[in-house]
């Protein structure tokens, strides 16, 4: 699926032609794959005891790739943007993950690495918010961290 979508986007970018589909696809596939794996241990913890969910701008087939990855049994909601029909920071797309049916969520969680897009929005929702920006801090050690200091209160079947 990786090559299929790198096939798609090369020629959106100015210098696409001279780019190499393979190692492009390799390298995101391999790091993406690295980081999955690096973190499954805290999702598989985290999925114990509270429902996880994914809030994400996607193209419709996120199900697919956390099936592909091996994490989808850790979600109980996958709130994906190319199926709800509506983008973050749009307030809809938390409140589709939010009002999943079984789950009452409040108060719940967002963890998130963009403060516009993820946070902001969240937080009209969302009680307990998280911000992680990518490359300076750990995730597990940031939501270990939290964990210690407020555990979630989501319930639900």
């Amino acid at each position: 699926m990786v090559d299929a979508q790198t096939a798609l986007l090369l020629p959106r970018l100015p210098d696409g032609a001279g780019l190499s589909k393979k190692a492009i696809a390799d390298q995101f596939h391999s790091t993406t794959c690295a980081v999955v794996q690096r973190n499954e241990p805290l999702l598989a913890r985290l999925s114990q005891s509270y429902h996880l969910g994914v809030v994400s701008n996607f193209t419709g087939n996120l199900e697919l790739c956390l099936h592909e990855l091996g994490v989808m049994r850790y979600f109980t909601v996958v709130a994906d943007s190319g199926r709800v029909g509506v983008t973050k920071p749009d307030l809809r797309l938390f409140k589709h993950a939010l009002d999943w049916p079984g789950l009452e969520s409040a108060p719940g969680w967002m963890v998130g690495d963009n403060f516009e897009s993820d946070i902001r929005p969240a937080a009209e929702d969302v009680d307990d918010l998280i911000r992680l920006a990518y490359g300076s801090h750990d995730f597990r050690e940031g939501m270990d961290a939290f964990l210690a200091k407020r555990p979630p209160r989501w319930t639900g079947s």
